[in-house]
């Protein structure tokens, strides 16, 4: 295992994201339980593929890392377009949710294909995934504001850790440069926010406990 710290951290929100989204499955039908779904999968499935990257598949120049690392950066794609679908159902009326959804999955579609020919770095990601996490907060937040419901201030919290995560990954911000560096931390800040996220997706899509 190449970095252990990172690897495993990354394994451990793979199987958190494998677990929220199965309690997400026993709430109700309904498009925001498909968005939740949406971005625990999402996560989960990037976690996992950064984690095979990182703990065994280094060597940039080989093939599966290239392919890998596409996955990890398309998975945080998926999330973005899980944001705004989130976003869109909270703040929106039904007949322009569907508008939303269509213009996402297009953004996404158009996301992939310039990771995938042009510029494949952890910027671009960030780029695409903050403005769709802004606009599901902004979702989160007038959905307090009518209810004061406690469970949405926890999501509201958790995606500010989001924000944190990105900050410590971005500026490479560690406890220690080698056995637990940024990516590790990221993970760390990752795992409490999904904790958070999904107090809120519970309430909201009305799983039970």
């Amino acid at each position: 295992m190449l970095e252990p710290a990172v690897t495993i951290t990354d394994f451990i929100v793979a199987a958190e994201c494998a677990a929220v989204a199965a309690l997400t499955l026993r709430a109700p039908k309904s498009p925001l339980r498909a968005a939740f779904l949406m971005m625990f999968a999402g996560i989960g499935i990037g976690a996992f593929a950064g984690a095979l990257v990182h703990g065994f598949f280094a060597d940039a120049a080989s093939e599966i890392h290239v392919n890998l690392w596409l996955l990890t950066l398309a998975s945080l794609g998926v999330m973005a377009l899980a944001g705004w679908c989130v976003g869109a159902v909270l703040l929106l009326p039904e007949k322009r949710v569907g508008i939303v959804q269509r213009v996402a999955l297009l953004e996404l579609l158009g996301y992939c294909f310039y990771i995938s020919q042009y510029e494949s770095g952890f910027k671009v990601a960030l780029a695409n995934y903050l403005p769709a996490v802004l606009f599901m907060m902004t979702g989160f937040i007038c959905v307090w504001r009518k209810t004061h419901a406690r469970p949405v201030l926890a999501g509201i919290a958790g995606l500010l850790l989001t924000f944190a995560g990105a900050g410590a990954q971005h500026f490479k911000i560690a406890p220690h440069p080698v056995y637990f560096d940024h990516n590790a931390l990221f993970h760390l800040i990752q795992f409490t926010a999904i904790i958070l996220i999904y107090i809120s997706a519970r309430h909201l899509t009305g799983a039970k406990a």
